[in-house]
Order: structure tokens, then C-alpha cells, then sequence
């Protein structure tokens, strides 16, 4: 299983996928055809959700709202292991993290989502970008390697999931 973090639906929409030039993407990442192969968190929905623009003036907002419930995977209770297994790793006294990168962290959804991943056994789709060395804030794929979660870029995983787009 994929599991997407909200920046592969964000930049999708703001760059590659436009709704208004790939409406087939859209289609495609909701398919009932990828039940049980990909997903994202209900946290993730929440953060398209909170955006600024009203949903009629937010494509993917919208778009959000009409994926099938069972896309937007809520906490599990391994989940909620994972998620002590990645305060203790943030806490950690040799991590060189801020005090306010840690606490951001353990309040995002990125914490959640690495914990999702981890609990479903998945591969955390983001695109995030490791660094290590970071202070003031905590990389997905760092804190997902840390408690053993696999990170891919989106194009990785659309090739995965077998995504071909073709024109109208």
C-alpha cells in the first residue's frame, strides 16, 4: 500500500496535475480500482480542507470531498504505537532538533502520517526531501526511516501503482 502525504496532492495541483490540463490524474488517484493500494490520512483531508479558498474557488479542496471515505484512513491503534515510537525518536537527547522543531512535529501531520504508514505496513508517498542535519524542523523521510517507513517521491509511486494517463 501507498500512503500519500497532503504536499503529493498540493504540488500535484499546483504544478504537474493542474485540474484545468489533467483532469485524468485526479480521476485516476481516486480510482475505486486502487482500493487497498493507495491512501492518505484523514489528516491529510483535513489539511486540503483548512485551505484558504472557499471550496468553490479550490479544485482540490473539491476534489477532496468526493474521493471515496475509505481513501482517507483514520488512526489506528497502531497507529497511535507508532506514534510513541516516533516521540521517543524525536525526544531522543541525541537528536539535534530545536525544542520548537520537535514540538511542531509531534502536532503535525506529518507525525501521523508516518505513524499511519508505519501501522499499515505501507510506503509513505511525499515529496519531502531528507535532512538529516536539520535543526528547526523534522524531514518526513528521516523521521520515517528512523522507525522503519519506506518514502518514494509521487512519480515513483504513480509508475508503481501503474499509472498511464492518455490523451481525450
Amino acid at each position: 500500500m501507498y500512503i500519500f502525504d497532503s504536499n503529493a496532492f498540493i504540488l500535484a495541483s499546483r504544478q504537474h496535475y493542474g485540474f484545468d490540463i489533467a483532469p485524468g490524474f485526479w480521476s485516476w488517484v481516486k480510482d475505486e480500482k486502487l482500493t487497498g493500494a493507495a491512501a492518505s490520512s484523514k489528516w491529510v483531508k483535513g489539511e486540503i480542507d483548512a485551505g484558504s479558498r472557499p471550496i468553490e474557488e479550490d479544485p482540490l479542496k473539491a476534489w477532496a470531498g468526493k474521493v471515496r471515505s475509505d481513501f482517507w484512513v483514520d488512526d489506528s491503534v497502531a497507529a497511535v504505537q507508532a506514534m510513541a515510537e516516533l516521540t521517543a525518536w524525536a525526544q531522543h537527547p541525541e537528536r539535534i532538533y530545536t525544542p520548537q522543531a520537535v514540538a511542531a512535529f509531534l502536532g503535525s501531520v506529518d507525525y501521523r502520517i508516518i505513524a499511519q504508514a508505519k501501522a499499515e505496513q505501507a510506503i509513505l508517498v511525499t515529496s519531502e526531501v531528507s535532512e538529516p542535519r536539520a535543526k528547526r524542523a523534522v524531514k518526513i523521510p528521516d523521521a520515517a526511516q528512523a522507525i522503519g517507513v519506506v518514502c518514494i517521491d509521487p512519480f515513483s509511486a504513480y509508475r508503481a501503482l501503474g499509472m498511464k494517463l492518455t490523451a481525450a
